[in-house]
């Protein structure tokens, strides 16, 4: 299979992590999105006419019929690779939603069906990019931070109307941080991480797009 120059891309699933992956293809000059699906036909179609793209229900129709070379699918974890492996068979490169699959046996046959096809497979862990990430990374491997104990990650979002019963925005509680080695226990958040490098702070705020909040010493032992 000849791969496209840009990228042909097909979606699968049209919900909010699908749309912030069509915004991501779209401003991507190396992409072009062609084909939506969704079990919800209109979900599908109002993305894709967003991004003058066809649109389908069925997913292996979509991989069939697209005519797209790299697939992104974000579907729930009950189809991840299912759809995976199909694309991946037709020749597809994947970009799928973590955790690939439900269990060991399903994320195997997914890495399998690459390997066999000669074809790129990746998980979206999409934090591992983010500025704030990818400075404490630095820090630590530069040894700024000295020895790490331990690092622990959190993820979660929040300020959403459903998840708050007031709308505003909810931020992690300091007992949650779990700083207690000290000073070289770091916790991560959505967009940022806890530490109690007073030097470390500053450069992570800067670098980071969403929020980042500041430990105290009163948190850690």
């Amino acid at each position: 299979m000849k791969i496209a120059d840009p990228h042909r891309v097909l979606l699968v699933s049209a919900g909010g992590v699908g749309r912030k992956r069509a915004t991501a293809v779209a401003a991507h000059a190396g992409s072009n999105l062609v084909a939506v699906c969704d079990v919800d036909e209109t979900c599908a179609a109002s993305l894709a006419g967003d991004h003058g793209a066809i649109t389908f229900t069925d997913w292996s129709s979509a991989v069939r019929d697209a005519d797209a070379d790299l697939v992104i699918v974000s579907t729930t974890h009950d189809v991840l690779s299912a759809v995976s492996v199909n694309a991946l068979q037709a020749g597809c490169h994947v970009l799928c939603e973590k955790p690939l699959g439900r269990d060991r046996d399903e994320v195997a046959r997914s890495v399998d069906a690459a390997a066999a096809a000669d074809r790129v497979l990746r998980a979206g862990y999409n934090h591992r990019f983010h500025p704030a990430i990818a400075g404490l990374h630095a820090a630590a491997s530069q040894g700024r931070l000295g020895p790490l104990i331990s690092v622990r990650g959190r993820h979660g979002y929040g300020g959403r109307p459903a998840m708050t019963a007031s709308g505003a925005p909810t931020r992690p509680s300091p007992a949650a941080a779990n700083c207690s080695t000290r000073g070289r226990t770091c916790w991560i958040s959505q967009g940022g991480c806890w530490t109690t490098s007073k030097a470390l702070w500053p450069t992570l705020r800067r670098r980071s797009g969403t929020c980042l909040w500041r430990t105290t010493p009163s948190y850690c032992c």
